[in-house]
């Protein structure tokens, strides 16, 4: 079964944005069944409906609630492929947490020069 970091990443790829409340909320029998967790909620009926109910204006939300189910049969059937999309979506978020980073030493570097320009003047 793929993390929610996997999950989050392909809704990202897919439709710009993460769902991340409605992987959870499908994810959730798993505290008390485990990995068999997917005979509830994992439906395309039940997932779509559940998508429709947390995102009532999202308009992809029900596309990514099938791709997670989609997508959990597919690292289920070949736990390789989960491997690596577990690597990648790593890497993504590594990769974000240096670009967040960066831009929030330029906008602290920016802010202290003003200041400093402005008890010049």
């Amino acid at each position: 079964m793929p993390s929610h970091k996997v999950h989050n990443f392909i809704d990202r790829q897919l439709f710009g944005k993460s769902y991340w409340r409605l992987h959870r909320a499908l994810d959730t029998p798993y505290i008390f069944m485990g990995k068999h967790h997917r005979v509830l909620l994992h439906d395309g009926f039940t997932s779509a409906l559940l998508a429709r109910q947390l995102y009532p204006t999202g308009p992809r939300a029900e596309q990514a609630a099938l791709v997670h189910c989609q997508l959990d049969r597919l690292c289920s059937n070949d736990p390789h492929f989960r491997k690596q999309l577990e690597i990648i979506a790593g890497l993504n978020g590594k990769q974000k947490r240096k670009i967040k980073a960066q831009r929030s030493n330029g906008r602290k570097k920016r802010k202290s020069s003003r200041k400093t320009q402005l008890a010049i003047h």
